[in-house]
């Protein structure tokens, strides 16, 4: 008897049906988680500053963290404002997974985005945007002001006159002063003295001839003449 005539053929069948849909699933779940991995591509999974972040002060550099390592060729990292101003200082550092850019120092206040774009490992490039916003206030500059130079008065020079007579008069002494008389005082004292002696001697004199005269005259009256 043929196994096609066999009263078990159609089960048979279902079974080999059945087998025949499970390996291929199987193959078709093999190949996609074979090709699965070769396809994904990798992410940026952090960064500083972070989407939306708000900085006070001011950043000084910008990291970005992927999943994997990148490329070290084909890295392009740029930092604008509002008005399109770059602020990017040097060129992007590689340390793995890992880029880190340098930023100027003199942000002002507004509002920023950093545009990036690098070539993952596998090959294929990745690009993205992450805005943030710094709160420093501007730098303003304000009127510039002139400052005005103090006058200065000319020196006030003395005349040689002055200076000969300051330093020809001799520092007073006041206990010598009152100790010992100017010759000013000594000679007003000596024509004191001879004015005294000069009265002196001429009431001396004036006293003398009032007697002489008196001793010469008689006591009656009389002169000498008469008989």
């Amino acid at each position: 008897m043929s196994l096609l005539s066999s009263p078990q053929h159609p089960r048979t069948s279902r079974r080999l049906g059945a087998a025949a849909a499970a390996t291929a699933l199987g193959i078709v779940l093999a190949a996609t988680t074979a090709i699965a991995p070769a396809s994904a591509h990798d992410e940026l999974v952090a960064s500083t500053p972070t989407a939306g972040e708000t900085l006070d002060p001011a950043p000084s550099e910008i990291t970005l963290t992927y999943s994997d390592n990148v490329l070290e060729v084909g890295i392009e990292v740029s930092v604008t404002d509002a008005g399109g101003a770059e602020y990017v200082a040097d060129e992007p550092v590689v340390d793995g997974s890992t880029v880190t850019v340098a930023l100027d120092s003199d942000m002002p206040g507004g509002s920023y985005q950093a545009d990036w774009r690098v070539v993952s490992s596998d090959g294929h490039p990745i690009s993205g945007t992450i805005p943030f916003t710094v709160t420093t206030p501007a730098e303003t500059e304000g009127p510039t002001t002139t400052a005005t130079p103090a006058t200065s008065e000319p020196p006030v020079l003395a005349t040689p006159s002055d200076e000969t007579s300051e330093s020809a008069a001799p520092p007073i002494d006041d206990e010598s002063t009152d100790a010992e008389p100017t010759g000013g005082q000594i000679a007003l004292i000596a024509a004191i003295a001879l004015a005294a002696l000069i009265v002196v001697a001429a009431l001396i004199i004036i006293i003398a001839r009032r007697r002489g005269r008196s001793a010469g005259t008689p006591a009656d009256g009389s002169t000498g003449n008469e008989l």
